[in-house]
């Protein structure tokens, strides 16, 4: 298999790893929302959402937590050794790095080095071709 096919492989499953943290907090505040409404709604301090729901949320979104680093060094392979470099994957790696930054320290770290490996490697004679 050629290093293009297999960059393509890993920046797939590496933006598929990276959406289960926007999933997770999506699930989360639906049912947040959906319990608020009822406590509004019929002036009772019980929360009528399934506990489980609620838990199918915290859990995505603590998964997603641990998953996003592994997404971000993933997508640094992708671009740097594995040489597969299409523009969706420029713009896909500066929102993720500009989100990431904040998970002080391996996750500033992963990010600064993503968005610095991504303008120097894009900006090369030569980087703008793309594959599908």
């Amino acid at each position: 298999m050629k290093k293009e096919a297999i960059g393509k492989y890993v920046a797939i499953t590496a933006v598929l790893l990276f959406l289960v943290l926007p999933v997770g907090l999506a699930s989360t505040m639906f049912s947040m929302y959906s319990d608020f409404q009822a406590i509004s709604l019929f002036e009772t301090s019980e929360a009528p959402a399934n506990a489980n729901e609620r838990s199918i949320g915290r859990t995505l979104t603590i998964l997603g937590m641990g998953l996003t680093v592994p997404s971000i060094a993933l997508l640094i392979v992708s671009v740097t050794a594995l040489q597969y470099r299409p523009r969706w994957i420029f713009w896909f790696s500066v929102v993720v790095s500009s989100f990431v930054i904040f998970l002080f320290p391996i996750g500033t770290v992963l990010s600064v080095t993503l968005l610095v490996a991504l303008f120097i490697i894009m900006n090369k004679p030569g980087s703008g071709k793309t594959t599908t």
